[in-house]
């Protein structure tokens, strides 16, 4: 009779307003009448929060009623059965059995929660090297809870979300499906228990939040929290400018990222208080041209400022520690952000008492060639980049790490290259290297490389390492998605055996690999042939192999059968064809015949004074150097002498041979020749006139050619403008971008000061170049150290996008001239003309009008409106009087940059 009168609809819902969720699950296990009535009738659970945690053994699940009655349930689960508080049932999924009680308490939940907290300990707190097997659980779990919530008949409602993870699909399973109205705060918190956790002792967990910060439960709510997740997604690619309050950890942060916050902010009437903590910065003094001066400085803790909330009473207080910033390393403080974020190589080579890192960063104007010295003095070190320098109270080595570690680490870009020499290089002094300096350099740069949140992405990786060990060891921490070849260069005789190690990589790494040994035995050779071992999509080895094709007479007649030869040539590159071409004459006149593309990428020719070197580069990746050197009765090509050769002729004779066929656009063509010695200033040597009858002849292989040879860039070093005159008539004006005009010198260690124009006075006119096609069709013209006496006016620049020059004199004329023309070019981006002497006067502000800003001794400072754009052309004027510590003035600077609105006082 009860029964009947409890299934009742009408009697069950007055009797349900009065029980609370606790009773009214025990009401329905009396009957399945009753259970079925409950469950139509769909009581509100009024819960108040909702916390489940998974950890190792024991699963628990904790329910706060609004009443105030709370319940926790615990869940083990065993091999055979499981354990419901204390309560032992054979073949029972004890996780699975929590989630169908989470469904059976939330689906019928109307009212809004305070709290929904899932907390998964895939970490332990105090082994944070063993991981289990909740780390993909977790998964499983949050999507099985996710279709829990996907099924009631509304959004749940919570003001509170917090989950920790390690991957932001396990949020998306979730977050979804909360009512995005009713949310206030998430919390993404770290995957442990979350009670003793202290950031210094975790394992670091790098996290994206791209696609949580899409969703409009993000972007209704008012606070985010996350305190230990790693967050690399940009903070400028994540919209949290609408929370009122944010307490978050990001891995890297900029001056930008501060400049853009402040901005933003400031018309954010809901906003109240941001702490964003961050591992690493690329933060430097360009933070105050952004964002101005701080208002209080509180040397090597924090910096402050305060700036007016438009229409309010309040003002924004912003406080950036630096107690971390000052640690920048040494010459990586040098670096612009946007240099940081557009590294493309990084080279680096070094004997015990010289390193030198050497970055190419790309930008709006340009590659940029950054060269850096760590030179040694006992225990002291001398670092030098281009107009910087610094000592430092430490050995080259350590001073080195520091800077190529923090390089490492920040890299966000895919590098083109990423190459380390350790060797004997003729430009390092030639001294012996220690394997504790190679030990020490190995280990930085691998302690970096794991320290990152992602794996290094680079194209090439080019390493002379000590070991075969350490080589490969290097590849483990590259993204091989990205990497596409690698070549190791052994000095020492090494076991081949030694690759076997290269199998743990095969899934992984689909690689050209070269392989260089300056010592090989015919064992070592076997070896390669016949064992396939190695991961890659081809490997090269360079060895001698005196078998040729020569008397293989059937062999020959197909070679030199163009159909054949044609279809072959498609799979060899430039290099094999060479190689080609000397089995026989037949096959050479049918290679030459056939005319295939080089491929070349880039050529680059260096005629030193008992040397001369050239090294191509082809579009597949693969490059050779060829070491050309002159005697009287000798010459030398790669260590093989041959009596009564030329060498710099023959040099001449393989150029032509290479670019005689080349049609696709080349990246670069570079002339450098060694006039003056940039140790020996006071002495010539013989290529002072041989550099001339060099380029005429390198000129008259271009003319010899069908067409005009395409690139991108030409650079050519030089002392008279002849010696350009000789080439640049034979490069296609449609391709060159980029004209580079070079001292004729070594141009690794280059700095320009009084010795150099002194000394030499190497004065540089360009009245003929600036007459060509090529000079006007350019858009960047560079040239840092040759004086070019040619007077602004007379010369026409004013057409390129970007320009770094040299002059002799500047006047105010001069200036004005530029302005005035400039203004008017839509593609103007950054001129930069240094000068060693000067007639500007005061007579400058009656033609330009009174600058914005001066700093008395420093600089001048002019902006003005680029019409019809919403760009202003940013004008600096040094003023200073600065000397060389010879007593020779140093170089001022006349720069003209192109900068947006937002980027100016106005």
């Amino acid at each position: 009779m009860s029964h009947e009168v409890l299934e009742n609809p009408l009697t069950l819902k007055l009797i349900l307003n009065e029980l609370d969720c606790f009773e009214i699950l025990k009401l329905r296990k009396v009957s399945s009448g009753i259970h079925n009535c409950v469950d139509d009738l769909k009581p509100d659970a009024n819960i108040k929060s909702y916390t489940t945690r998974l950890e190792r053994h024991l699963h628990s699940t904790v329910i706060e009623l609004t009443s105030g009655a709370y319940k926790e349930i615990e869940y083990f689960p065993g091999k055979s059965g499981g354990c419901v508080n204390n309560h032992y049932f054979k073949k029972l999924d004890a996780r699975a059995q929590s989630l169908k009680d989470a469904e059976i308490i939330l689906k019928n939940q109307k009212t809004c929660m305070e709290e929904l907290r899932l907390v998964y300990q895939c970490f332990f707190v105090y082994n944070l090297k063993n991981e289990n097997k909740l780390g993909w659980y977790s998964e499983k779990f949050s999507v099985a809870f996710g279709e829990i919530l996907r099924r009631r008949s509304t959004p749940l409602k919570t003001k509170r979300f917090a989950i920790s993870c390690k991957y932001q699909n396990e949020v998306m399973a979730i977050l979804p499906h909360i009512d995005p109205n009713s949310l206030k705060i998430l919390e993404i918190l770290y995957p442990s228990k979350q009670e003793k956790l202290q950031f210094e002792s975790i394992v670091k967990v790098s996290f994206e939040v791209d696609r949580i910060s899409k969703t409009t439960q993000w972007r209704n709510a008012e606070q985010l929290i996350s305190n230990y997740l790693i967050i690399t997604t940009p903070i400028q690619k994540i919209d949290i400018l609408h929370f009122h309050n944010l307490n978050i950890l990001m891995d890297c942060l900029s001056s930008e990222d501060v400049f853009y916050l402040k901005t933003n902010l400031l018309g954010n009437l809901t906003f109240q208080k941001f702490r964003i903590s961050f591992l690493s910065s690329t933060i430097d003094e360009s933070l105050h041209e952004l964002i101005g001066e701080p208002y209080r400085t509180v040397p090597n803790i924090k910096k402050v400022w305060y700036f007016r909330i438009p229409d309010t009473e309040y003002y924004m207080h912003i406080s950036l520690d630096i107690h971390n910033l000052i640690k920048m390393s040494h010459a990586y403080q040098w670096l612009t952000d946007r240099q940081r974020k557009n590294i493309s190589r990084i080279i680096f080579t070094f004997s015990n008492k010289h390193i030198y890192l050497f970055l190419h960063c790309l930008s709006k104007e340009g590659m940029r060639h950054i060269h850096i010295s760590y030179e040694s003095f006992g225990d002291t070190t001398s670092v030098t980049s281009e107009k910087n320098d610094l000592t430092v109270d430490k050995n080259n080595v350590d001073v080195f790490c520091e800077d190529i570690a923090m390089i490492i680490r920040n890299q966000e870009s895919i590098l083109e290259t990423f190459q380390a020499t350790f060797g004997t290089m003729g430009y390092c002094g030639g001294e012996p290297i220690s394997d504790t300096t190679v030990q020490r350099i190995f280990a930085s740069i691998e302690d970096a490389l794991k320290s990152r949140s992602s794996l290094l992405k680079t194209e090439s990786l080019s390493i002379s390492f000590a070991s075969v060990f350490q080589s490969i060891s290097m590849i483990r921490y590259l993204d091989p998605g990205a990497l596409k070849s690698v070549v190791f260069s052994f000095a020492d005789l090494v076991d081949c055996k030694d690759f076997t190690s290269f199998k743990e990589l095969k899934d992984h790494y689909q690689i050209i690999l070269f392989l260089r040994f300056d010592t090989v035995t015919l064992e070592n050779i076997h070896c390669f042939n016949e064992n396939r071992f190695i991961p890659q999509k081809s490997v090269m080895v360079e060895r001698t192999v005196n078998k040729t094709l020569e008397s293989q007479t059937e062999t020959r007649e197909v070679l030199e059968n163009p159909l054949t030869m044609k279809l072959i040539l498609k799979e060899l590159d430039c290099f094999d064809f060479q190689k080609l071409r000397k089995v026989s004459s037949g096959i050479r006149y049918c290679v030459d015949n056939l005319k295939p593309d080089s491929n070349v990428k880039s050529l680059a020719i260096c005629l030193e004074q008992h040397v001369h070197s050239t090294l191509i580069e082809l579009t597949s990746e693969a490059h050779k150097e060829i070491k050309y050197f002159p005697a009287n009765t000798v010459g030398c090509v790669n260590k093989h002498h041959f009596i009564g050769l030329d060498a710099r002729t023959q040099s001449l004779k393989d150029a032509e041979t290479i670019l005689k066929n080349q049609k696709m656009c080349m990246e670069e063509l570079r002339l450098v020749y060694q006039c003056f010695l940039v140790y020996l200033l006071e002495s010539k040597d013989i290529l002072s006139g041989n550099s001339e009858i060099f380029s005429v002849a390198f000129g008259e292989i271009l003319r010899r050619r069908t067409a005009p040879l395409k690139t991108q860039r030409f650079a050519i070093s030089c002392k008279h403008q002849k010696e350009v005159m000789a080439i640049l008539p034979y490069i296609d004006p449609g391709s060159l971008k980029i004209l580079e005009i070079l001292f004729p010198s070594k141009q690794e260690y280059l700095k320009f000061d009084s010795s150099v124009t002194v000394k030499f006075d190497v004065k540089f006119e360009v009245d003929q170049i600036s007459e060509t096609e090529q000079w006007r069709k350019a858009e960047q013209l560079l040239s840092n150290y040759l004086i070019i006496t040619t007077p602004i006016q007379q010369m026409s620049i004013v057409h390129f996008v970007n320009l770094e020059i040299l002059v002799e004199c500047l006047s105010s004329e001069d200036v004005f001239f530029l302005k005035t023309n400039l203004l008017g070019k839509p593609k103007f981006q950054k001129f930069r003309i240094s000068f060693l002497a000067s007639t500007i006067d005061e007579f400058l502000n009656e033609l330009i009008g009174e600058p914005y800003r001066i700093v008395p001794n420093i600089k001048k400072i002019w902006y003005f409106r680029i019409p019809h754009t919403e760009y202003y052309m940013h004008i600096s004027l040094d003023i200073h009087n600065l000397m060389y510590d010879n007593g020779n003035p140093k170089l001022k600077t006349l720069i003209f940059n192109r900068v947006r609105q937002e980027d100016t006082p106005f």
